[in-house]
């Protein structure tokens, strides 16, 4: 469990806070829970002791930092690129570092917002409208740090492929599935933001869990002494979110073929 330190810059009462225009910055880890695909792929094929260790890489490189500068109407969340987390490999089985050049933008007054991104080399800015959660309130509270924080979620269904083998062949089965959300908020801290695309609670959001991430707030400072930047993202081509996840789909496809016809090349050589 990670440790929770909440700084605060200055000493007002909750009532004069949500008052007040305040600025703040919010700092959020990230970790992942176990993941299966060693165990489900490659444990007939390594020793426990190499398994174990590739597990523990494979959480390293979940294990982040982000930034939430925010006001009273915008924010801006980005990776903590003063953090280097360094590449690291264990039996053909790299782990990289993501790209830093991911900054994402919400205009909560205007209701949209503006994700930087760089993939495959090329730097895009997705802009689009902000989509409202389907957010259910409850009334079960907890502390984190010195706030009380209230327990919201949302279901969602999807479909997760599962890979199985049967008689040393692979197959693919999709299985619907319910993911639920579960954020938590402080109303103490009235804007209605949190990490990533998280929105649309009555109070910064400052603990999210999907069942497979937790993204957990572990420094808040309020009104900081120092200017925060919380300027909308300029660079990149400009698509909207259904454009760049059609591109996105273009090319794992085109990447998925050139494999296969890669793989195809050098049995043929041989």
């Amino acid at each position: 469990m990670m440790k929770i330190k909440i700084m605060i810059a200055f000493l007002f009462c909750t009532t004069f806070l949500k008052a007040q225009e305040f600025k703040g910055i919010a700092i959020y880890k990230t970790s992942k829970k176990d993941s299966h695909i060693l165990k489900d792929t490659l444990n007939k094929r390594l020793t426990k002791d190499v398994e174990e260790k590739i597990q523990s890489e494979l959480q390293k490189k979940h294990q982040k930092t982000f930034v939430l500068n925010f006001d009273k109407t915008a924010s801006l969340y980005k990776e903590d690129t003063a953090l280097k987390v360094p590449t690291v490999q264990s039996n053909s089985i790299k782990v990289y570092k993501t790209n830093s050049n991911v900054k994402l933008y919400k205009n909560l007054k205007e209701k949209r917002f503006v994700n930087q991104k760089e993939v495959f080399g090329k730097i895009f800015l997705i802009k689009d409208h902000l989509k409202p959660f389907d957010w259910k309130l409850t009334s079960e509270t907890k502390k984190i740090g010195n706030y009380t924080c209230y327990k919201a979620y949302f279901n969602k269904k999807i479909k997760r492929t599962i890979v199985t083998e049967v008689d040393g062949v692979s197959q693919k089965v999709q299985k619907n599935e319910i993911l639920k959300t579960i954020a938590w908020y402080t109303p103490e801290i009235a804007i209605n933001t949190g990490p990533g695309k998280y929105h649309g609670l009555p109070g910064l959001i400052l603990e999210v869990n999907d069942g497979n991430t937790i993204v957990l707030c572990t420094e808040l400072i309020v009104n900081p002494s120092k200017n925060i930047e919380i300027k909308e993202p300029k660079n990149g081509k400009k698509v909207s979110a259904n454009e760049f996840r059609s591109i996105y789909r273009d090319k794992m496809k085109e990447m998925k073929e050139m494999k296969v016809r890669s793989k195809k090349t050098r049995f043929n050589v041989r």
